[in-house]
């Protein structure tokens, strides 16, 4: 999709190697450049306006507004090396022209000529305060002020060092970031028009899929415009005369990701708690599905209210078919026609054996997708199941992961792993007894995941055997991908790859660049590979290094 040391546009790069205070200081053979962290939506804490455009912080890092660009990005020049994302305040001085943040543990500064952030740990200062304690941080001719509680610290503006503490109030005018702690709600804000019609809150006019957005500020800027951020990481802006709000996002909704489907130029992310955690209730409110269009620069966001067609926003797979977009959840099978963005569903009515779809594959001219029940196959035309008694009778088990080679369709269920060839009087034939849980296929060699072990079954061989793997006890396989000579396996302890070619294994974790050692999926392509992550998703230029 991109050329080697190619880098995303500014709203999808982040240089993962220094994302959180576990990386700096750690050793790896891998450059910064190559790792892009692709952030995700999250509630916004404060903002403060600089000379071209405004910063926010967030529970996920910076967010800057350009006023000439009118856009908002994660700018990597201000996020690379942020001791945590996890901010609560966020303060551009004009006097020195340097971000100020607070977050867990400290306050970091950056100058605009600096590389790094210059931390200030809460315990070298000699009141310790944690930075929920924060109610807001200015600047003034005298320094930088932190308000805890109503009790002002004094910093040196150039150093961050301490100055002045346990100051009743400053002494001359100071310039505050506006915060959460300083929420406020302009009554001359209500009743704004939208949608064509009138709203006495906020909440009203936030329309499908903000429904449970909860504003954390209101912010006023040079041109007079209001901002509110929220809980979910929307930015609303507005102004008195046109009477209209404007939303703006960046990063990936929902977070964490567990499906991603890539598509061309765009690339899409979905969840499901159920798989993750076994939650089985789901709220639809809020985004729960996004896209980003590389081709554009552009993201897109789908609410689980914007139709009644999407029944569930627990999304197992991705598959597309033409201009659609099959999104297979826990109640069916929901529809996206992505230039007309009109929904649609298949479920029970349709003919489906079960609700909850766990995967979806394209095998030949139709569709077949995988349930507790069976498989169940699937027109594109007409978009209902195709009655096949042969089908029903196996797979008999539940049905985890289908995958098709072209010629053969592969089906890993709890019963054994089955074929599936429709030039043969009985379709379906089982050909092990291995519960796979996921597949791989490359050039007539088959990988399985079954019992935690991965399994091989060659072009000659008759049955499976174990494929031989050192890892540590306790890691939990989750899926296995590969690409040409390379097994990739996503597992609970980092993700791993394995040159069949020199038996040489190669292990990714927080110390090489992930954000996480619990790696839900991997998908591997020519230069790059993607990892879904418990804490992000991030993707790393493998192709630099492995041939």
């Amino acid at each position: 999709m991109l050329c080697r040391r190619v880098c995303l546009l500014p709203v999808l790069v982040l240089l993962f190697l220094f994302l959180t205070s576990n990386a700096i200081g750690q050793h790896s053979r891998y450059e910064p450049e190559d790792w892009e962290y692709i952030p995700g939506m999250a509630t916004t804490t404060s903002a403060s306006e600089g000379p071209d455009g405004i910063y926010f912080s967030t529970f996920n890092g910076l967010l800057y507004f350009d006023y000439y660009a009118q856009s908002l990005d994660h700018l990597p020049e201000i996020n690379v090396g942020l001791p945590s994302h996890h901010l609560y305040h966020v303060y551009h001085d004009a006097s020195t022209n340097a971000l100020w943040v607070v977050y867990d543990d400290g306050i970091a500064s950056r100058l605009s000529t600096d590389d790094t952030w210059h931390q200030v740990p809460f315990r070298s200062l000699p009141d310790y305060f944690q930075g929920r304690s924060v109610l807001r941080v200015g600047g003034s001719f005298d320094g930088i002020w932190i308000d805890t509680d109503g009790v002002y610290t004094l910093l040196n503006s150039f150093t961050g060092e301490f100055i002045r503490r346990d100051i009743t109030g400053p002494d001359s005018p100071v310039d505050w970031n506006t915060s959460r702690a300083a929420f406020l709600e302009p009554p001359d804000l209500l009743g704004w028009i939208t949608t064509g019609e009138w709203s006495t809150n906020i909440r009203e006019f936030l329309g499908p899929g903000y429904l449970s957005a909860i504003p954390t500020f209101v912010f006023q800027d040079r041109d007079n415009r209001f901002w509110y951020g929220t809980d979910l990481g929307t930015l609303f802006r507005g102004d008195l005369h046109t009477r209209h709000l404007e939303d703006f996002q960046a990063g990936i909704a929902p977070k964490p990701v567990i499906t991603l489907f890539l598509d061309g130029d765009r690339v899409w992310f979905a969840d499901n708690a159920f798989r993750r955690e076994g939650i089985r209730h789901t709220s639809k409110t809020g985004y729960f599905l996004s896209a980003w269009d590389e081709g554009v620069s552009s993201w897109r966001y789908y609410s689980g209210l914007s139709s009644e067609a999407i029944r569930d926003v627990r999304v197992n797979a991705m598959l597309r078919v033409g201009r659609q977009l099959w999104l297979a959840t826990m109640d069916g099978i929901v529809l996206l026609e992505t230039r007309t963005e009109n929904w649609g569903f298949i479920g029970s009515k349709a003919g489906l054996r079960d609700r909850a779809v766990w995967d979806i594959e394209r095998h030949g001219d139709e569709i077949f997708a995988a349930t507790v029940h069976g498989v169940d196959r699937i027109s594109p035309a007409t978009h209902q199941v195709i009655p096949d008694d042969s089908l029903s009778i196996s797979p008999v088990a539940e049905v985890y992961a289908l995958l098709s080679t072209g010629q053969v369709l592969y089906a890993g269920t709890a019963d054994g792993i089955y074929t599936y060839q429709n030039d043969r009087p009985i379709y379906w034939r089982r050909v092990s007894n291995l519960p796979a849980t996921s597949l791989w296929h490359d050039n007539g060699d088959m990988f399985v995941v079954a019992n935690n072990y991965i399994y091989h079954s060659g072009p000659n061989d008759r049955d499976f055997t174990l494929y031989t793997l050192q890892l540590s006890n306790g890691t939990k396989i989750l899926e296995i991908k590969g690409y040409r000579s390379y097994i990739w396996l996503a597992t609970s302890r980092g993700a791993i790859l394995y040159d069949r070619r020199t038996r040489s294994l190669f292990k990714f974790g927080r110390s090489e660049g992930l954000p996480s050692d619990v790696v839900y999926a991997v998908e591997p392509e020519a230069d790059w590979v993607w990892f879904l992550t418990s804490d992000g998703v991030v993707r790393f230029n493998w192709g630099v290094y492995f041939d």
